[in-house]
């Protein structure tokens, strides 16, 4: 889950849920270091690709909302 940013009472807050996200390894109760790096680079990468998307989102909907106010 990302946010856009912190969230505050009466403003428009964005909120992007992806996927449940699940480790890999031999036992996942008991990661190894390489496996736990691996992981975390995952993770990592989840991560920034969410984070890009909901940027995304975000920014369309300000043009949107300026093009509209142009109008």
């Amino acid at each position: 889950m990302v946010m856009y940013r912190p969230p505050k009472l009466f403003r428009k807050n964005y909120i992007l849920v992806g996927e449940p996200f699940k480790l890999i390894a031999e036992n996942p109760k008991r990661l190894t270091k390489e496996e736990t790096k691996e992981n975390l680079e995952r993770y990592e990468k989840v991560m920034q690709d969410l984070r890009l998307e909901l940027d995304e989102y975000v920014a369309s909907k300000k043009q949107k909302k300026s093009k509209n106010n142009k109008k």
